[in-house]
Order: structure tokens, then C-alpha cells, then sequence
């Protein structure tokens, strides 16, 4: 494996540290989510964005890290980005920059694959 392979692993491992601590915060928050929720109360019921956010942010992480799945995940977890940036947080400049640079950073993981040191490079292929 090349150092390169190690680079794209390293890249995506940083990228799912962000989604892993903002759901690992989400779920701290479950209790009292209402400074949490605040971005999402545009939508009528925030209860149930809050919660799809979570799952999202947590699995797609956590998958993301792995490297499991990742080519899905990365796209999810883009298309997830995109709608953050123009949604809410759109008056904020940085943030929806933000979401919009991670967002492409995704991209370039859903199109040239997990890179190094992912679960799914482990699997031996099946015989038939």
C-alpha cells in the first residue's frame, strides 16, 4: 500500500470525525435539545429532522470511518451537507462555506472510492 493509499485514508478518518462528534453532541443533547435544534426550527416538527440528523451524522460516520459502505455514505452524507449549507444556516456566509467544502470532500470520496485501510479492502471475493 502506498503512502498515497494512507493520505485518503487519513483525509476520510477526518472528515468522519466531524460527523461523529456532532452526533455524539446530538445525542449528549437528547434530553434538552432546544440550543441543538434551534438551526432545524424552520421545520414545522424539528423532533423528527433532529433525530434523522442524528442517525446521519452517527452512521454516516461511523460507516465513513470504517470505510464500509463508503462510496453510498460519502454521497449521503453530501447530499445531507448540501442541504445543510442552503437550508437553515444560509444567511451565515462561513457556515454554509463550511458544509459546502466538506460537502466536496465527499464528493471526491464517492468518486474515487474509500482509498487505504478501509473494511471493505478486507473482504476476501467471493468464489463461485
Amino acid at each position: 500500500m502506498t503512502g498515497i493509499n494512507y493520505m485518503a485514508a487519513l483525509g476520510r478518518l477526518l472528515m468522519a470525525a466531524i460527523f461523529l462528534v456532532s452526533g455524539f453532541i446530538h445525542v449528549l443533547h437528547l434530553s434538552s435539545p432546544a440550543d441543538v435544534r434551534a438551526p432545524i426550527s424552520v421545520i414545522t416538527n424539528p423532533d423528527w429532522a433532529f433525530y434523522i440528523a442524528t442517525g446521519v451524522e452517527l452512521g454516516g460516520g461511523i460507516f465513513l470511518a470504517l470505510g464500509l459502505g463508503t462510496r453510498y455514505v460519502a454521497l449521503i452524507l453530501a447530499i445531507f451537507m448540501i442541504a445543510m449549507s442552503i437550508g437553515p444556516n444560509f444567511g451565515e456566509y462561513d457556515q454554509a462555506l463550511k458544509n459546502l467544502a466538506i460537502a466536496g470532500g465527499l464528493i471526491q470520496v464517492w468518486a474515487f472510492g474509500s482509498g487505504g485501510l478501509a473494511v471493505t479492502h478486507s473482504r476476501r471475493p467471493r468464489t463461485v
